[in-house]
């Protein structure tokens, strides 16, 4: 601000064109053009990678009958991923879900993201088969039964079902 001012300080105070009255109008207009450009410029850049958060994951440390372990572990392997906000996984004993919430700025790119993440998830578990999908539906869901597998509100019976049926819902054409 200091440095608008000083050219406007430079600009209105010419002694040659005292007289000229359309000139200093024009000056005095540019100020104002560059003082309203200078208050208006906010920041909606992507935080930068320094300020970047980590993507938000939810820790299923209770103890349990289902083993959550790949689960775990593909959100730490995805969690190095700067487009992600949030990883939800959920597995079974054949089938390991994961759905990521990405950036609104990196959502441009969202096909060939997921592509990726899902070739690096399925090369870490080849026993398993893998989904991986930024589908917010699958996100909304995934989380409620990701929070009802921590609480051990769910049978492995209902766990594998429910799974299926997300898989299902993944798969089906809207």
């Amino acid at each position: 601000m200091k440095g608008l001012i000083f050219i406007s300080a430079l600009l209105l105070h010419n002694p040659k064109e005292v007289g000229d009255d359309k000139m200093i109008i024009q000056k005095v207009v540019i100020i104002l053009a560059l003082a309203i450009l200078g208050a208006c410029n906010t920041n909606t850049s992507p935080q930068t990678s320094k300020d970047q958060k980590e993507p938000e994951t939810s820790n299923m440390s209770n103890p349990s009958t289902h083993d959550q372990s790949p689960s775990q572990e593909a959100k730490k392997t995805l969690q190095s991923y700067h487009e992600t906000t949030k990883i939800y996984a959920v597995n079974t004993d054949k089938i390991l879900l994961v759905a990521l919430e990405v950036h609104q700025i990196d959502r441009i790119k969202l096909t060939t993201f997921e592509e990726k993440a899902a070739k690096k998830i399925k090369k870490q578990f080849p026993h398993l088969k893998t989904e991986v999908s930024t589908d917010q539906k699958l996100v909304f869901e995934l989380n409620k039964l990701e929070k009802k597998v921590s609480k051990n509100e769910i049978s492995n019976k209902k766990l594998e079902k429910e799974v299926k049926h997300l898989k299902e819902l993944l798969h089906e054409k809207t």
